[in-house]
């Protein structure tokens, strides 16, 4: 006995909804409206009648070549008439090539700027760069100075130069110092005539200072005769 077999009952599918499409009708004109189309001049085109040469109303080849003709300047009207496809075309597709060109030239002037705008922020970048390192350089070369004047000053005030330079601007400080004070004397009263001192001289003065050395010396004798001469204090019993 065969199996009993289930039969399968599918529901029925739903009718598709599809968008209603709203048909715009398009109103009557009155004859009185309707304008009638009249040359204003030779090779012009007739006016534009929205009603008539519309191609919803008329779908023909003289209402589309009454809209170019509308779209064209007046000096254009009788070329566009007489042109074929062919040339039509033919212009067309020049008009498209110029475009096609000027999209390319356009194109390669961007890149050509981003290159450019690439290779200035790379200068920018590396004029930074070279101006960290200019400053570096100069801190260092400062610092390099700064410590051989110091070197320098150091080596210079312990040199014989130093002092030679240094007993020149006391021996002047001391002349002036010394003329200054024989001019006040005589200001005061003290004429050279009262008072003679031809024997006074600066130089001779100078010549005779005795040196550091020998003025050591003398001093360290000075002080061993002294101690030779002074006898020592007897003890108190």
């Amino acid at each position: 006995m065969p199996a009993p077999t289930r039969e399968e009952h599918r529901a029925p599918m739903p009718p598709s909804s599809t968008p209603s499409v709203r048909v715009r009708a398009i109103p009557e004109v009155p004859s009185s409206m309707v304008g009638s189309r009249t040359e204003t001049g030779p090779g012009r085109a007739p006016a534009l009648n929205l009603y008539e040469d519309s191609l919803v109303v008329s779908p023909s080849g003289s209402v589309a070549m009454g809209l170019l003709c509308n779209m064209i300047s007046n000096r254009d009207v009788t070329r566009v008439r007489n042109t074929t496809n062919f040339e039509v075309v033919g212009l067309f597709v020049a008009q498209f090539a110029a475009e096609e060109a000027l999209v390319a030239k356009k194109k390669a002037i961007e890149v050509e700027l981003e290159t450019l705008t690439a290779k200035k922020t790379a200068v920018e970048v590396e004029l930074d760069e070279t101006k960290a390192r200019a400053e570096v350089e100069i801190g260092c070369l400062r610092s390099e100075a700064a410590n051989a004047w110091g070197l320098g000053k150091e080596e210079f005030l312990k040199s014989s130069e130093f002092e030679d330079v240094c007993t020149k601007r006391s021996l002047a400080y001391f002349e002036s110092g010394f003329k200054s004070c024989v001019a006040q004397f005589r200001d005061n009263g003290y004429s050279k005539e009262e008072h003679p001192a031809p024997s006074l001289s600066v130089a001779r003065a100078l010549d005779e200072l005795p040196d550091d050395e020998e003025e050591a010396d003398n001093g360290a004798d000075e002080d061993t005769s002294g101690d030779e001469a002074t006898p020592p204090n007897s003890p108190e019993h």
